[in-house]
């Protein structure tokens, strides 16, 4: 169970690195699971180093839990697994084609 989870880590991870290749760009700024142009969510830690930029550790594509916008293969919020202290999840989002 536990390697088929990390399979499918590894699946998410290169399609979203494939996507942002191929389909565009994501926003620095912080966005919500709730926008229609959210993409993932990726999970750093290491956020208390001061000489170290934090670590990417996992993305996932969250559900939008007011079922506005449909995703495919995406987990529910709160069956993500609770982080360590210095750890964050970051969510990002789309460009808008317009900026």
């Amino acid at each position: 169970m536990i390697e088929g989870k990390k399979q499918m880590t590894k699946l998410i991870l290169a399609l979203i690195t494939l996507s942002l290749v191929a389909c565009g760009d994501v926003t620095e700024q912080d966005c919500s699971i709730y926008d229609s142009n959210y993409s993932h969510t990726v999970v750093r830690c290491g956020l208390s180093v001061e000489d170290r930029e934090p670590v990417v550790v996992a993305a996932d594509i969250i559900c939008d839990p007011s079922r506005t916008h449909e995703r495919d293969m995406c987990i529910p919020f709160h069956e993500m697994p609770e982080l360590a202290p210095d750890c964050g999840h970051f969510n990002k989002c789309w460009k808008d084609i317009n900026e």
